[in-house]
């Protein structure tokens, strides 16, 4: 066994120079400690007799996996359980060959938006069929009561509860048939039942884990975002492939954004406008938000309010846009308020007043969370 930790720990060496210059570009809470992660991924091969076959066999996807988890800082720290490195066949020129991925769990995901300050705390929880549950209004959160030492039932949905810095509560619900609907999208299960195969894995396994994780990926769009939210998203598009969801063709790649979205971008920025800067962050991929947010050079297009205001240098941009975005999700909020209490009286009038003097964009997302 002190033979086969050596030599793997040989083969994990290699990805040293890599790793540690990743994480020394990484903030500060997010910097993983080489030497411990080296001693987690043995304990997980040793674990794990197929893992370490994989491993053996593509010694490079172990380096990768280790070097990812530092590009994300979540460690691999077994009693943290915030990530994991997990075995995967991929098809590459017509073969199926294994690999070791790294795969955020879900306490590190939560980890990771609570550190990037994005929120004060979140939490998933599963919908049983015998469960008392009744959805939150807006701003509140939902209530949910259930004996835990009795049969709950069939498990029937999930929902995310997240306490923004503000004091508001964001809850978003997914049904079981949704997850569902997720998970069949795996290559695992699409390449079971293709197969007539009974499918393995996470899924089977681990099963209330993934719909919880699962649960969590979702709502993190809806979440404030802030200059670190980027390490958020990309653990979650590093969970979203390790699943084998379908890319969407249409999606711009990583560092790319069209060229009406930078012009839209820019407008919002130089008239100060909050509300349509949330709207933006909201409606398109978090990947080409993140870009936009990081791609300008300097401050010169902005305006004299925003420099008199101490917005400038590096970062003055990033500076201006982590505002508007506070300041935005206030807006929507209160929109999102007035509007669910005009639903609620039935006033037409007050509807109508509230669409008059939001974008059609803005009144679309308004609409959606007042209900």
């Amino acid at each position: 066994m002190k033979e086969e930790a050596k030599s793997i720990g040989q083969v994990i060496e290699i990805a040293r120079p890599q790793f540690e210059k990743i994480t020394q570009g990484m903030p500060l809470v997010h910097r993983l400690n080489y030497e411990a992660e080296q001693r987690f991924a043995i304990q997980h091969l040793q674990n794990n007799s197929y893992l370490m076959k994989v491993a053996r066999e593509n010694p490079s996807s172990l380096q990768a996996a280790l070097c990812n988890l530092a590009g994300i800082g979540l460690s691999l720290n077994p009693a943290l359980k915030f990530a994991y490195l997990i075995p995967r066949n991929i098809k590459i020129d017509g073969n199926w060959i294994s690999r070791i991925f790294a795969e955020p769990g879900y306490m590190g995901l939560t980890q990771l938006a609570t550190d990037s300050g994005s929120i004060k705390w979140c939490k998933a929880q599963l919908v049983y069929t015998n469960d008392d549950y009744k959805p939150a209004k807006p701003g509140d959160r939902p209530e949910h009561k259930y004996d835990p030492f009795s049969d709950r039932g069939e498990i029937k949905g999930v929902y995310t509860v997240a306490k923004t810095s503000d004091g508001d509560y964001l809850t978003d619900e997914m049904t079981i048939t949704r997850v569902n609907e997720i998970r069949d999208r795996t290559e695992i299960f699409k390449k079971a039942k293709k197969a007539g195969k009974e499918p393995y894995g996470p899924w089977v396994t681990d099963y209330p884990e993934q719909v919880l994780k699962t649960g969590v990926r979702h709502a993190y769009k809806l979440w404030p975002k802030t200059a670190q939210s980027h390490i958020l998203a990309e653990a979650v598009n590093m969970s979203n492939e390790n699943m084998g969801f379908e890319p969407i063709l249409t999606s711009p790649s990583m560092g790319e954004y069209t060229a009406e979205q930078k012009a839209y971008f820019d407008q919002l920025i130089e008239k100060n406008d909050a509300l349509g800067m949330h709207i933006l962050q909201q409606s398109i991929e978090e990947r080409e938000f993140t870009n936009l947010y990081h791609s300008f050079s300097s401050s010169n297009q902005l305006t004299k309010e925003q420099k008199d205001v101490g917005v400038q240098g590096k970062g003055a941009y990033q500076k201006v846009v982590d505002g508007l975005l506070q300041k935005g999700f206030s807006e929507c909020t209160d929109w999102v308020n007035m509007a669910a209490e005009a639903v609620s009286n039935g006033d037409e009038t007050g509807i109508q007043e509230i669409k008059d003097q939001v974008s059609a964009d803005a009144w679309l997302l308004i609409e959606e969370k007042a209900k």
